[in-house]
């Protein structure tokens, strides 16, 4: 999610690849798509569950497939960029974060906004604004 201030909206796991770290390591929110649900729907829905943020769906950046990751299947991420709603009180979901917060302004380069940090970078599309 981009707000109009070019804030990046970032999250810390409790669990998963993420959370194992030696450091606190934040990250785009992300999810599993349920059976029949579109990707659109996906990621605004796993915003809204991890943050209580609503948002508008404004495009697909790109993805990245994956042969062989789980249980003999394939693996698809999409990238989604997202606007945020009305309200846009964080409120975070406590089994699944430690954390969630807006960072920014976000730096934009070649149409993509990058948030550095001196532990890595956070990506998402400008949406051209």
């Amino acid at each position: 999610m981009l707000n109009e201030n070019r804030e990046v909206l970032v999250v810390s796991e409790k669990r998963g690849p993420a959370a194992k770290t030696d450091f606190r390591l934040y990250k785009l929110p992300t999810g599993l798509v349920d059976l029949g649900e579109d990707v659109p729907d996906a990621a605004q829905r796993e915003v809204r569950e991890e943050t209580g943020i609503d948002t508008e769906f404004v495009a697909v950046l790109g993805m990245r497939h994956a042969h062989q990751v789980a249980f003999g299947r394939g693996d698809m991420f999409f990238l989604c960029a997202l606007r945020p709603v009305g309200d846009r009180i964080i409120n975070m979901c406590d089994t699944e974060l430690i954390d969630a917060k807006v960072k920014g302004p976000a730096a934009c380069v070649g149409g993509w906004c990058w948030r550095w940090s001196a532990r890595g970078a956070f990506g998402v599309s400008g949406g051209g604004g």
